[in-house]
């Protein structure tokens, strides 16, 4: 099954989306594109249940095809008709995914809270930036939200780091156009559980690679918690 849940609209021509549909306390996993879409959609919400190995096998072994995320949120273009906004995924859990949720291009007024990541994290389609998407409250272990898209603001998680991912983390927007705006990234608790593991960097494997479209980068770190 190429996603285990689609929620998606016609072609741009006919005019028509979907709008207010939850998917409540559903079970997803082994999707071979992803295990949730949400395409050109308004006013969804997605709470509670657990969404694993997305792109992957029962074994964990990778054979998907892209993007292979947990929950893709699409969108078809910039129009405000044929994006997708309003959307909110809490009280989930994600694991052990290629990747757990992803936000492409012009995404609007997505919540992001209130999760648990493990083996995976947030993504963002590098370029076009979205419009007040927010990354809140989740707990991520060997994952993190990346700041791959301007006007996304990544606050009061708790990101643990027990292994070296073997590439930077990507708080970075260095493909974004700067008229996109800015992100914020604040008041989250980054703990890196492994000896010698650089907390900033610049292309460093196992480090964060912060990016210029920053505009609040107050966070507490705590290395080497082994």
């Amino acid at each position: 099954m190429m996603d285990n849940i689609c929620i998606s609209s016609g072609r741009k021509e006919s005019g028509r989306w979907s709008s207010e549909a939850k998917i409540i306390n559903c079970n997803t996993s082994c999707g071979y594109r992803q295990n949730i879409t949400i395409g050109v959609s308004n006013n969804i919400i997605v709470e509670g249940g657990s969404h694993d190995l997305a792109g992957k096998n029962p074994d964990g072994t990778t054979c998907g095809t892209l993007p292979m995320s947990s929950i893709d949120v699409e969108a078809e273009s910039e129009e405000n008709n044929f994006s997708s906004g309003n959307i909110l995924i809490h009280n989930c859990s994600f694991k052990d995914n290629t990747r757990g949720v992803l936000l492409a291009h012009y995404s609007r007024y997505i919540k992001v809270t209130h999760n648990f990541f493990e083996n995976c994290g947030v993504g963002c389609a590098l370029g076009v930036g979205g419009e007040n998407n927010e990354v809140s409250y989740n707990k991520f272990i060997n994952g993190a939200p990346s700041l791959g898209q301007r006007n996304l603001n990544v606050h009061h998680n708790e990101i643990v780091i027990t292994k070296n991912l073997g590439s930077d983390f990507l708080f970075d927007d260095v493909d974004v156009p700067e008229t996109e705006g800015k992100s914020e990234f604040h008041h989250n608790i980054i703990r890196a559980e492994l000896d010698n593991l650089p907390l900033e960097g610049d292309f460093n494997y196992g480090s964060f690679r912060l990016g210029k479209g920053l505009i609040d980068f107050h966070n507490i770190m705590i290395e080497n918690m082994a």
